[in-house]
């Protein structure tokens, strides 16, 4: 069962990306939505990130949960918004600034998030930030082996998990079309490792009986 997962790209500040470091560890700067929008709760908010899923993931929160203040910090790239979610980004009022991310304003180690500097100068207030960057998908070895995948990188398998390859399993965030959550890494394993438990006592089974 390969469960080798993803990583998500972290925004260079400075030429690093050791910069964000305490704010994620404080979960102050953070990545999941659906485990931590609920945080941005009457919070001024940063999404860090250039892509249309960045400005969507600024789009929902404020939907959710009513922001008093959104902002798209692209960090010196240009905004890749398709038209449409464009106009819901100017409906709500939602900020996008692309000067670079020059530095990071807190305290007590990332627990209090104050803002962010910009190279043009501008600060932007925050209390709460998600980084909307992308993943990495370490899917080499499934390649390696021969596994189908879709045309992010994630592996394909079917509901057992079964891959392209006859054997090979796939679950948690490495496996195409599910949820990259804990719950559902944990329901993808023990699909797979049931499958493969029947196959095995199928096949002692069959010894027996014949």
């Amino acid at each position: 069962i390969l469960c080798t997962g993803v990583t998500d790209v972290q925004p260079h500040i400075q030429g690093t990306i050791e910069t964000v470091f305490d704010y994620a560890n404080a979960q102050t700067i953070d990545y999941c939505l659906i485990c931590d929008g609920h945080h941005v709760l009457g919070k001024r908010t940063v999404i860090i990130g250039n892509e249309n899923s960045s400005a969507w993931n600024a789009i929902m929160l404020h939907e959710r949960y009513g922001c008093p203040e959104m902002t798209i910090l692209t960090n010196g790239k240009e905004s890749n918004f398709q038209k449409e979610t464009q106009k819901l980004v100017d409906l709500y009022n939602i900020r996008v600034l692309t000067s670079p991310i020059k530095e990071i304003q807190g305290e007590d180690k990332g627990k209090i998030l104050k803002g962010f500097l910009l190279e043009d100068g501008n600060v932007i207030q925050a209390e709460m930030s998600f980084v909307s960057l992308g993943m990495i998908v370490y899917n080499e070895l499934a390649k390696q082996l021969g596994a189908e995948v879709d045309e992010r990188g994630f592996v394909i398998g079917n509901e057992t998990g079964l891959t392209s390859v006859s054997g090979l399993y796939v679950a948690g965030d490495l496996k195409a079309n599910t949820r990259k959550q804990i719950y559902t890494a944990w329901d993808n394993a023990v699909s797979a490792a049931t499958a493969i438990n029947l196959i095995i006592r199928t096949k002692k089974r069959n010894q027996l009986l014949t």
